[in-house]
């Protein structure tokens, strides 16, 4: 009986042992894996990172574009309301009127 349970003990503790193997490269094998999904997780992430920046260079590019072209206008407005009042005060100043004579 007392071979009979030394038997089963260190039949036991193999496979204990066994188990306790198995259970280090179970985890291995989900440690490295998880390493995999979290390097595809940061390299997902980085790539979505890059279109997302050059989604907004491209938007700012376009807001100075836009706003350029408002300068522009407005700058073309402003000549041409010098332009006129140029002319204007050439008109005047044929008809005899002095800049000083106009009341601003």
């Amino acid at each position: 009986m007392i071979l009979e349970v030394d038997i089963l003990e260190k039949q036991h503790r193999e496979e204990m042992k066994r188990v306790k193997a198995d259970m280090v490269l179970e985890i291995d094998v989900l440690e490295k894996q998880h390493r995999q999904e979290m390097n595809q997780a940061r390299a997902d992430m980085a790539a979505e990172v890059d279109v997302l920046e050059k989604q907004h260079r491209q938007e700012m590019e376009q807001a100075r574009a836009s706003a350029d072209e408002i300068i522009q206008k407005k700058d073309n407005a402003i000549r041409e309301k010098e332009d006129i009042i140029k002319k204007l005060s050439e008109r005047l100043r044929d008809l005899g009127v002095s800049d000083s004579d106009i009341p601003i």
